[in-house]
């Protein structure tokens, strides 16, 4: 009996000596799932991780599922709700924060911050430079980005939209190809398309239906309205308020002074305007027109064409059956009737009712005091 106690006790006392060194090789068991939304981070690689709540710190890992926050690099995500903090990472959802640069993401209502992201979606907010944007309703701000879409909000420099429409731009140097109903507020801005509003100074604008506010501006188009100063218009029908400004084109109306004009039809009000076309109507003071069929009115106005009539002070004209009507003006060419004094003309059937004029032709009509006529059948 005390044998087989023994045996007994020695089998017992292995058993135990055994599961301590089982205990002391085996590896702790597994830490419970995660389902609280709050669980330590996790840094780990090359893992795929699907849930939600989850906190993981690595690289090239996989995840699916929202409410997850993703610290690291190369990483995918595909869910909503997500935070991307890194670089070169690849997001597919919505509502998702990204941080870092060289990221994409695919989706809508998505924020992102960095640099050289790529994004394509709607109603994303892009903050950074050197991004490019796919979509509508987005909203970026800073410069060198490419934006493709339309009734996106742009604010930053050196930005390029293409083929989009009802943009909001603000900037300089920005670039829009083949957009409309832009409106556009900055310096040294480039846009190709119609019914833009452009206000600034040294924009450059490409298009029809254009409405443009500011200064220095180059407008090519027809039906352009342009307010502000030192404006170069290349068109038709278009429409200019201001002063220093140059039209080449027709049908164009201008108000403002020291315009200059190249073209048919076109109407100016203001002072010191020069027109180069035919007829143009001149509201205004020291106008020059050279063509035919322009009407001038002010003061020391000079006309070189035909047809032209010019009611002022001290207008000079060169032409064909040109009427003038006031002080000193002198008339060279055919047909011409001049009322006023000291009115001076030289050609053929000029007619002048005033003092001091002087007819140089034949058929000349003269009405005044001092007028000295050489010519032909010319009744003083």
């Amino acid at each position: 009996m005390v044998k087989l106690q023994a045996i007994i006790i020695g089998a017992l006392l292995a058993c135990n000596i055994k599961a301590d060194l089982i205990a002391l090789n085996c590896p702790p068991p597994p830490p419970p799932p995660c389902t609280t939304g709050t669980c330590a981070p996790t840094v780990t690689d090359n893992n795929i991780v699907y849930g939600y709540g989850n906190n993981l710190v690595g690289n090239l890992n996989t995840l699916t599922g929202s409410g997850n926050t993703v610290q690291g690099y190369v990483n995918t995500i595909a869910g909503n709700n997500n935070i991307n903090l890194g670089s070169y990472s690849t997001i597919v959802g919505s509502s998702n924060a990204a941080q870092g640069n060289y990221n994409q993401i695919a989706g809508n209502l998505n924020g992102v911050i960095g640099s050289v992201n790529t994004v394509v979606g709607s109603a994303n907010g892009v903050v950074g430079n050197y991004n490019g944007v796919v979509g509508n309703l987005n909203q970026l701000v800073g410069s060198a980005n490419l934006v493709n879409g339309s009734v996106n909000t742009i604010s930053g420099n050196l930005n390029t939209v293409a083929n989009g429409n009802y943009n909001t731009i603000n900037g300089t140097q920005n670039v829009v190809n083949q957009g409309n109903y832009n409106g556009i507020l900055g310096t040294a801005n480039y846009v190709q398309g119609s019914a833009n509003n452009v206000n600034g100074t040294a924009n450059a604008l490409v298009g029809n239906f254009n409405l443009v506010g500011g200064a220095y501006n180059n407008v090519a188009g027809s039906a352009n309205g342009v307010a502000g100063n030192c404006n170069n218009l290349v068109g038709d029908s278009n429409a200019v308020v201001g002063s220093g400004n140059n039209l080449n084109g027709y049908s164009n109306d201008v108000q403002g002074n020291v315009n200059t004009l190249q073209g048919s039809f076109n109407n100016i009000g203001g002072s010191a305007n020069t027109a180069i076309g035919n007829t143009n109507n001149i509201l205004g003071v020291s106008n020059t027109a050279f063509g035919s069929n322009n009407n001038l009115y002010g003061a020391l106005n000079s006309v070189l064409g035909n047809q032209n009539t010019a009611t002022g002070v001290a207008n000079t004209i060169v032409g064909n059956s040109n009427l003038a009507a006031g002080v000193g003006n002198s008339q060279i060419g055919s047909g011409n009737v001049a009322v006023g004094n000291a009115n001076s003309q030289f050609g053929f059937n000029n007619t002048a009712i005033g003092c001091a004029n002087s007819a140089v032709g034949a058929g000349n009509t003269q009405i005044g005091s001092g007028n000295l006529a050489y010519g032909n059948n010319n009744n003083i």
